[in-house]
C-alpha cells in the first residue's frame, strides 16, 4: 500500500512536469517560460482536485533564507567555472517565481506530505535529513536531467546535481520551517543562477 501511493506521487510528478519535459525540446528560455507557467496550472489544479489547497502561513524565517542563499552562491558559482550559462528576459519570471512553485507544490507539499511514512532521518554531510527529503531530491535531480538531456551531457548532469542540492535544501526547510520559508529559500538558491549567468535572447 505505502509502495503504491509512493508511486503515485511519482506519477503526478511526472505528469505535472511534462509541460517542462517537452517544453525544453526548443532549447530557448521562452518555451521553458510557457512551459513553467502551464506546469504551475496544473499544479494548482491538481491541489484543488486532491483536495490540498490548505496553505498555513507562517512567520518568515530569514536563517533558511540566508543559508538557501549561500547553498545558491555555491552552486553557481561553481556551475559557472565550469559550464556558461545564459538568461534571457523570461529568466527572472521563470527561475524566480515559476518554478519555484511549482517544485515547492509538487516536490514539496505533494510528496513530503504524502510520504509521512518515510521520516527516518539519515546524517547527510553535516546534517540529518529525512528519507523522503533525499528520496525527492533524487527525483527532482533526475526530472532536471531529463529537461536539460536535449543539450549536453556534462550541462545535463550539472543541472540534475543542482536541482537535487536545491530539492535537499528546500525538503529540509519545508519539514522544520513550513511552505513559505520553502519558496523563499528556493527563490534565494535561484537567485545566483540569474546573477552569474550571461545575456542572451534564446538560449537558457
Amino acid at each position: 500500500m505505502r509502495l503504491i501511493k509512493f508511486f503515485d506521487i511519482v506519477l503526478i510528478m511526472f505528469v505535472v512536469y511534462l509541460p517542462l519535459l517537452i517544453g525544453k525540446s526548443k532549447k530557448n528560455e521562452e518555451s521553458l517560460f510557457w512551459a513553467s507557467l502551464i506546469t504551475l496550472v496544473l499544479a494548482v489544479i491538481s491541489m484543488l482536485v486532491m483536495k490540498k489547497a490548505q496553505i498555513e502561513f507562517k512567520n518568515v524565517n530569514f536563517l533558511p533564507i540566508l543559508i538557501s542563499t549561500a547553498f545558491g552562491f555555491g552552486a553557481y558559482g561553481l556551475y559557472k567555472m565550469n559550464w556558461k550559462f545564459k538568461k534571457s528576459v523570461f529568466s527572472p519570471l521563470t527561475w524566480l517565481i515559476f518554478l519555484p512553485l511549482v517544485d515547492t507544490i509538487i516536490f514539496r507539499e505533494f510528496g513530503l506530505h504524502d510520504l509521512s511514512w518515510m521520516n527516518e532521518t539519515h546524517q547527510l554531510l553535516w546534517w540529518f535529513v529525512s528519507l523522503k527529503v533525499f528520496v525527492l531530491g533524487m527525483l527532482a535531480g533526475f526530472i532536471y536531467f531529463l529537461i536539460f538531456i536535449r543539450g549536453k551531457l556534462f550541462s545535463a548532469v550539472w543541472e540534475g546535481g543542482i536541482a537535487f542540492v536545491s530539492a535537499l535544501v528546500a525538503g529540509y526547510i519545508f519539514v522544520h520551517f513550513g511552505l513559505v520559508d520553502a519558496i523563499f529559500s528556493e527563490i534565494a538558491f535561484n537567485f545566483w543562477r540569474i546573477a552569474f549567468a550571461s545575456k542572451s535572447s534564446r538560449d537558457v
